[in-house]
């Protein structure tokens, strides 16, 4: 295709690709780029599946990374690893079952992760009578003794609405007086749903719970802090808890997490990071990295062949630099915007780098990403920019921190050990601010 053939319709089929290739992709999907992330050491998802081989009977994981990083596309590969070489992998989005801006404990969790393996068994083994036995009792608990209100499903017996009686289910927990023998039960529950399918099987279970990472409030409210901290809770102190015999356990969780100290040295954790479109800052501070452009490229070159047509290399390498190797932003902010801004600038395609889209584009990202922070978060932000590591002061700044990398201020990269940087268009700020305050303090 010319440049002269393109016309508006082009460039808005090129937008409408684009979001539609946002959704969790399968490894054999046309649209998936395989080593997306790295290869070997890199790779987390090996990683994962490696230390679950190594794991004898059952185990606990913690599967994390930030919003737009491509964690259910990559765990959809985990369980296509998982069932292709002996073990019989489960998967399910945990936010069918509970409510993502409402506080979680423990039996909360595990309510759902019961409530999701037994929907996928049902799903996968509805011709197998055998399976009434375990998944019925399951069901017949949470009418009978938990006394919640279900709904007849046509062909499916009994379902229940979980994440609508969220509120009214945690008050039933705490009328029954026991949380620990509540808590035992749904164990049991999972147990032998989980029993039944090895049994079915004949392999190792593993469960993958996905999602989760997703728990947030609304930081304008009181209710964002009292989430904040059943999910520190529940993840950091009651990790025990979250343990079933004779099951692998996944999590997808939020990536603040992985910074607490109880949770590194007690809980495998594997993150899922930004595409380090920079070389490492021990090599060479805000570098371009070939590699990493490349495979941004490479996004592209799945999505739309023949977007050369539209955006010169050198510019579609400046939209990866400016997203900070963030998939999500590069794809549904920055590439979709520079379309739709194409569409009046026909005779300018292919874009330069240098072109005026480009240019107010770089200015308005890092508008954006500036009102995203207050100012006291900038010397957070200025020590991360100096050290790449977020260490905190205070441990009162742990839920600030979770903030900023659910914003994307703060993205984590990995090339053997993970690091942290301030999104790129935060840098000249920061600069800017680390140079007045050392010349304050002068």
């Amino acid at each position: 295709m010319n440049a002269s053939a393109i016309d508006k319709e082009t460039l808005r089929a090129f937008q409408k690709v684009l979001r539609q290739s946002s959704r969790p992709l399968d490894a054999d999907d046309p649209y998936y780029v395989p080593l997306l992330h790295g290869s070997d050491a890199e790779d987390v998802i090996e990683r994962l599946f490696q230390t679950i081989q190594d794991t004898e009977g059952s185990g606990l994981y913690y599967f994390t990374g930030q919003r737009g990083t491509g964690k259910s596309t990559e765990l959809r590969r985990l369980k296509t690893l998982l069932n292709g070489n002996g073990y019989r992998c489960i998967l399910f989005d945990a936010l069918n079952y509970v409510h993502e801006a409402k506080p979680i404990d423990a039996e909360m969790l595990m309510l759902a992760v019961a409530a999701g393996l037994a929907d996928e068994m049902e799903r996968t083994y509805k011709q197998d009578v055998s399976i009434e036995t375990p998944v019925s009792r399951f069901w017949a608990w949470l009418q009978t003794d938990v006394t919640l209100e279900s709904i007849t499903v046509p062909g499916s017996g009994m379902k229940f609405n979980l994440r609508a009686q969220q509120d009214t289910l945690a008050q039933r927990i705490a009328d029954m007086g026991s949380p620990q023998r509540f808590h035992q039960t749904l164990l049991d529950h999972i147990a032998e749903m989980a029993e039944f399918v090895r049994q079915r099987e004949q392999r190792p279970v593993v469960l993958v719970v996905d999602s989760l990472e997703n728990l947030r409030g609304n930081p304008m409210t009181a209710d964002d802090k009292q989430l904040f901290a059943s999910v520190a809770k529940v993840f950091a102190d009651q990790m025990d808890m979250l343990k079933v015999l004779g099951v692998h356990m996944v999590y997808s969780v939020p990536p603040y997490l992985c910074l607490l100290e109880n949770v590194r040295a007690y809980v495998p954790w594997f993150s899922l990071a930004s595409v380090r479109v920079c070389e490492d800052p021990k090599k060479a501070r805000r570098t371009p990295r070939g590699t990493g452009l490349a495979v941004m490229r490479s996004v592209l070159d799945k999505r739309w062949s023949a977007w050369r047509d539209v955006l010169a290399e050198q510019a579609a390498d400046k939209l990866a630099l400016l997203c900070g190797g963030d998939l999500r932003q590069f794809i549904l902010r920055l590439l979709v915007d520079v379309l739709h801004e194409a569409q009046f600038a026909l005779d300018r395609l292919p874009l330069t780098a240098s072109d005026p889209i480009l240019q107010d584009m770089e200015q308005a990202c890092a508008t954006e990403m500036l009102q995203l922070t207050v100012r006291d978060e900038w010397p957070l932000l200025s020590q991360i920019t100096r050290d790449n590591t977020p260490v905190m002061p205070r441990r009162d700044q742990l839920q600030t921190l979770a903030h900023l990398l659910d914003t994307k201020v703060i993205l984590n990269y990995r090339n053997g050990r993970d690091w942290y940087d301030i999104h790129p268009s935060l840098w000249k700020a920061m600069d800017d601010f680390a140079s007045t305050s050392t010349g304050a303090a002068q």
